[in-house]
């Protein structure tokens, strides 16, 4: 899994085998003859946010 900041593009891998088996159990599960191969989660990192919350993003 990949963590993407909107604002600077920096990105950081994310690795935790039981939420990812988590996930694609139930994608298994709601939408036959899909998988997940990969997930984006996308919003501010945390050098962003804190520049954000101080009026300076």
């Amino acid at each position: 899994m990949m963590q993407v900041c909107t604002q600077c593009g920096e990105i950081t891998e994310w690795h935790d085998a039981p939420q990812f088996a988590a996930l694609s159990a139930q994608v298994a599960r709601y939408l036959p003859g899909f998988e997940a191969r990969g997930l984006e989660i996308k919003g501010l990192c945390g050098r962003c946010g804190a520049a954000a919350a101080q009026g300076g993003g």
